[in-house]
């Protein structure tokens, strides 16, 4: 597409979470409005920011957004030493290169989503189903569980290597504390 001819990508939310002392998670919650444009390539850059404002860690990556859609973009483990951020962003890189292309339905469904123990040890079981007629590969699976307010108050992630053709995954994801 032409620049300009695409709507920007709005982060809906970003934030951190703690994976463990010295180490966190940032996801951002991302919409693209675009009925007919999609990226096959999002470079973007993961932010942690101190009490100050600095940023203490970051992290580049990449994904690819699809026609008329909500996604989650998970940066995982970035590592922080000693020093304890309060905020986390994604900035999505400003050069995205749009292509024109129709919104297709849905190739993946999540099914039988259960979630036990989220005043103990939280475990989040889902089924992943592939309805396309082909395998699908190297699935990035990000899950975000939020409160009765909509506020997200867990994140976890997974790869699946192969989803077979009209075939189905159980996922299982897990946290090692209760979740607020």
């Amino acid at each position: 597409l032409c620049r300009g001819a695409a709507k920007e990508l709005e982060i809906i939310w970003a934030r951190v979470f703690s994976v463990r002392p010295g180490a966190y998670d940032v996801v951002a919650y991302v919409e693209n409005s675009n009925f007919n444009a999609g990226a096959p390539r999002l470079s973007y850059t993961a932010k942690l920011f101190d009490a100050a404002g600095a940023v203490i860690a970051e992290r580049n990556g990449e994904t690819f957004t699809m026609p008329n859609e909500r996604f989650a973009i998970f940066a995982g483990n970035i590592l922080t030493g000693e020093r304890v951020p309060v905020r986390g962003a994604i900035e999505i890189a400003p050069d995205v290169l749009w292509v024109k292309t129709q919104e297709k339905k849905k190739a993946i469904e999540v099914k039988d989503k259960v979630l036990v123990g989220t005043d103990k040890i939280p475990k989040l079981s889902a089924v992943l189903s592939n309805n396309e007629l082909d395998a699908l590969r190297n699935i990035d699976v990000t899950v975000v569980i939020y409160d009765v307010t909509g506020t997200p108050v867990a994140v976890s992630a997974t790869k699946v290597a192969k989803l077979d053709r009209k075939g189905s995954e159980r996922l299982f994801f897990t946290w090692p504390a209760p979740l607020s």
